[in-house]
């Protein structure tokens, strides 16, 4: 199984904007949508900064995660079976936390 953690998808985002930037005091922001429901589990996620850094897709069903520069434009397709934030929450394979919404937003480190 592949799996890929939120930090190396931070890192990804950060260092195909700029190589020589650390990831490490940037924010990235994971939104989740579906996995509460039983429908598709989606997740978005957000490298913000001035300016912001990209975007990753990942779609559950399909066993892909997307990451896209902040002009929308695809740079990276990475076939993974799991991302796993790495912050003692399971990966999108499973859900630990219920939401009354079909919508979670979550701050990352």
């Amino acid at each position: 199984m592949k799996t890929i953690s939120y930090d190396e998808i931070k890192e990804k985002l950060v260092r195909h904007h700029n190589p020589d930037e650390s990831p490490g005091d940037q924010q990235m922001y994971a939104l989740h949508t579906g996995a509460d429901t039983g429908g598709e589990s989606v997740r978005f996620f957000a490298v913000i900064g001035s300016p912001p850094k990209g975007y990753g897709l990942f779609i559950q069903g399909r066993n892909l995660l997307m990451l896209y520069t902040t002009r929308g434009r695809p740079f990276e397709q990475i076939r993974v079976d799991e991302v796993v934030s790495g912050y003692g929450e399971e990966g999108v394979s499973g859900t630990t936390q219920k939401s009354p919404l079909p919508l979670r937003i979550e701050r990352l480190k």
